[in-house]
């Protein structure tokens, strides 16, 4: 598949600026659990330079099970964490829209990359998430499905409590995913629709929570106008950093987490809109962790439930995978 690049008429991605500010809440971590994840929310805002920045409260891990619900919001919900979203309108897009960056450019440090080519999912890589969710809705295999070029994560169901909707979730947790540093990059655009969160990641390989993980691509809100991005800190008492971004999220990106000894940096694009080395307190994960793609069904976790305008499907699209050492 091949993806257009960055049209100039269209909204392109605001990127945050100023110093993000420290952690203002260090909460106990949750229990854990095999493939789980989920943010939930102690939410404060801190104004700096005219910019919004935000520091949440993280439960989490990846996968189809799910812990117990969180604690409610605080007085600043979640929308308040976001920036203002681009106010030229948004392109179009659909089945059609297809992707134009190359799958696999000259680079040697790639160790490994999938363009979802082949005629079914990489299983010797890949693992499907399959289970029931505390909302009553569902993760299955068949959600998750490798068509025209691509791999798509398909979320199905208008039930506004979540019971008997269904999406889809896997982990590059096989040959060549688990790795002690490196850097990932995804290619993806995802469809708006209320009720349905894509998030991209990496999880650790030991399975556990106070291990510390990333999110480099998390877009939760339905109209995917706001992406976010954070690290969740393994050191004693484990800390969360976040850091939000604008823009149209339907349209084709290219995601990258760069994540070292020292640092962890995401990108948009080939733009830094997360930075450890400008964030007080950022200790970076020290245990291998492998990369994972999944959509949550709301509501809850910060996904709102579906409703009368929710597609009658809304998915997650794929172009390609690459992960460098």
């Amino acid at each position: 598949m091949t993806a257009p690049d960055p049209d100039p008429t269209q909204p392109q991605v605001v990127y945050p600026f100023g110093e993000p500010p420290e952690p203002v809440f260090e909460p106990p971590p949750p229990p854990g659990g095999r493939r789980r994840y989920l943010l939930a929310g102690v939410l404060a805002l801190v104004v700096l330079g005219g910019a919004a920045l935000a520091v949440v409260w993280l439960r989490g891990g990846h996968g189809p099970a799910q812990p117990p619900p969180p604690p409610a919001a605080g007085p600043a919900g979640p929308s308040a964490a976001v920036p203002p979203t681009p106010t030229t309108a948004a392109s179009p897009t659909g089945p059609a829209v297809r992707s134009s960056a190359p799958a696999s450019p000259a680079d040697p440090n790639l160790v490994a990359a999938d363009d979802f080519t082949a005629p079914a999912l990489d299983t010797d890589r890949w693992s499907v998430y399959d289970s029931t969710n505390p909302n009553g809705s569902t993760w299955a295999g068949k959600m998750v499905q490798v068509t025209g070029g691509e791999l798509r994560i398909v979320g199905v169901g208008r039930n506004p409590t979540g019971a008997g909707n269904v999406s889809g979730g896997l982990c590059w947790c096989g040959t060549d995913g688990d790795r002690l540093y490196g850097k990932w990059q995804v290619r993806a655009r995802f469809e708006a629709g209320a009720g349905y969160g894509p998030v991209i990641g990496l999880w650790p390989e030991s399975d556990k929570e106070n291990d510390g993980s990333i999110g480099f691509a998390d877009c939760r809100v339905a109209d995917r106008r706001t992406m976010r991005g954070y690290t969740v800190s393994a050191l004693g008492t484990t800390k969360y950093f976040e850091q939000p971004v604008a823009g149209d999220f339907t349209a084709w990106h290219t995601y990258t987490v760069e994540w070292r000894q020292r640092l962890v940096r995401m990108y948009v694009d080939g733009k830094v809109f997360f930075d450890s080395t400008r964030q007080a307190g950022v200790v970076p994960p020290t245990v291998p962790m492998h990369l994972y793609l999944q959509q949550l069904v709301g509501p809850g976790d910060d996904v709102p439930a579906p409703d009368a305008h929710t597609p009658d499907a809304v998915t997650m699209h794929v172009d390609w995978v690459r992960v460098y050492r």
